[in-house]
């Protein structure tokens, strides 16, 4: 062959986009990840407030 391969060139963009589009939807879910957990935080703190306010 002489050359570079369409076929691979085209495997490879592939691959680069598929990966880019994987790290921007890993960072979007991280993201909301730590929402998450400071939405949990939040509430076992209102809970303990409520708690402690009852008489």
């Amino acid at each position: 062959m002489t050359g570079p391969d369409p076929w691979l060139e085209d495997f490879k963009r592939r691959s680069e986009e598929s990966e880019r589009r994987f790290q921007a939807w890993l960072r979007r879910w991280d993201r909301r990840f730590v929402w998450y957990l400071i939405g949990i935080a939040l509430v076992w703190i209102g809970v303990g407030a409520a708690i402690k306010l009852l008489p």
